[in-house]
């Protein structure tokens, strides 16, 4: 059987819809920024044939036996006589290993994204900061626990994670708030970052917000018992 057209980037979009939980190998950085990974997986795909000397539909093609099923064609003319049509058949999306290799395949594709932006990698740096929300949510599952709040007092800005009934702010401090980085603007959006934080900060302290700081190579566990000794200390805290 010959192979006239070979698998592309739209082929994969089309059978894994990256909005489909079949595709959870993309974050949502990776969703918003779809078409620049178009290329990055076109050349993914080039490379694994250069480098397997076959093509990647190739390659499951020769691995899983394809089916054979018949059809009845339709002539254009009433008929009774169903006239067999013998059609080469292969499910891509029953096959495991092929689902498991496009969800590599995307995270790939938008890690070599990240790094060409100065931004880490999938599950590192600013963007884990959603991750960390989850993670002190769910221990901290007795408390309310608010992502990206912002209170009266705080004017536009808002705190990544916040601590309702007993006043705790944490920010978590990604790459971006460290060194600059040309994604985020450079020197001059260093400097704006560390302006916003520190107004956070005198923000904070002025209202009576005990604000913590995290940073992606930071401990999970010496975060939550910071936290649990604040709580414990601060038992009768008034909200305002």
């Amino acid at each position: 059987m010959g192979f006239e057209k070979i698998l592309d980037a739209s082929d994969l979009l089309i059978m894994f819809p990256y909005s489909s939980p079949e595709n959870r190998g993309l974050t949502q950085y990776g969703k918003n920024n779809i078409k620049h990974l178009i290329p990055i997986l076109d050349r993914l795909i080039l490379d694994f044939k250069k480098k397997n000397n076959q093509s990647i539909e190739q390659y499951f093609f020769k691995k899983y036996e394809h089916m054979q099923k018949k059809y009845q064609v339709f002539i254009g003319i009433p008929t009774r006589k169903s006239i067999p049509a013998n059609i080469s058949e292969f499910q891509y999306g029953g096959v495991m290993e092929f689902r498991d290799f496009a969800i590599d395949l995307f995270r790939k594709a938008e890690n070599i994204l990240r790094f060409k932006r100065g931004i880490p990698k999938i599950g590192e740096g600013w963007i884990s900061e959603t991750n960390l929300y989850y993670e002190l949510k769910d221990h901290f599952s007795n408390c309310t626990v608010l992502h990206n709040f912002s209170p009266k007092w705080f004017g536009k800005q808002h705190l990544d994670i916040y601590f309702l009934e007993y006043k705790i702010a944490i920010e978590y401090q990604g790459i971006q708030h460290q060194k600059p980085i040309d994604y985020f603007g450079g020197e001059e959006g260093f400097e704006k970052t560390k302006e916003r934080d520190n107004k956070k900060k005198n923000l904070c302290e002025k209202n009576g917000v005990k604000l913590l700081y995290a940073y992606e190579n930071d401990d999970l566990n010496t975060l939550i018992r910071k936290i649990s000794d604040i709580i414990n200390s601060n038992k009768n805290i008034n909200v305002k």
